[in-house]
């Protein structure tokens, strides 16, 4: 009996350790796990969301986004749509969940872009495309997956670049 107690201890104690490492690396962002889907692109009216759903897809090409990299995402939605700190973190978060749900990657940067596209227009582009750059290149040079994110967006947009 003694050993059945050793070992619920140890799982919970790896659980506790996971789950604190995984607050640390999100800052406390809730972030929804990769299980559960995300709300759906065509129910969200909001172009500020999808467009962080985008630069979200982008900043996780290469992994899972860390906290710097979100919270330079929120910085780049203060600077671009006058929020204040709070709110740039919810809609971060809320666009890291639309991201995932749209599965991640160049699929949810396609999916993502024609949906604001269709809602916003070709206006955004040139605020989406620089924020998306600039989330990009945070940390380290765009890298070939990057780029054919951005190029994605030029051709969803119509941007001659």
């Amino acid at each position: 009996m003694p050993i059945l107690y050793v070992f619920i201890a140890v799982v919970l104690v790896l659980a506790w350790v996971a789950l604190r490492g995984r607050t640390r690396r999100t800052g406390g962002l809730p972030v929804q796990s990769d299980a559960a889907p995300g709300p759906s692109p065509e129910g969200v009216k909001d172009p500020r969301r999808l467009a962080l759903g985008i630069l979200t897809a982008i900043a996780e090409l290469d992994g899972p986004a860390g906290r710097d990299e979100l919270d330079q995402i929120a910085i780049e939605a203060q600077l671009t749509f006058n929020v204040n700190r709070r709110e740039a973190q919810e809609m971060t978060a809320f666009g890291l969940g639309l991201a995932r749900g749209c599965g991640g990657g160049l699929p949810a940067v396609e999916r993502l872009a024609a949906q604001l596209a269709r809602n916003a227009g070709p206006e955004v582009a040139p605020d989406l495309l620089r924020m998306a750059g600039a989330a990009a290149a945070y940390a380290h040079p765009p890298d070939a997956a990057a780029e054919a994110a951005m190029e994605r967006l030029r051709a969803t947009f119509r941007v001659q670049v």
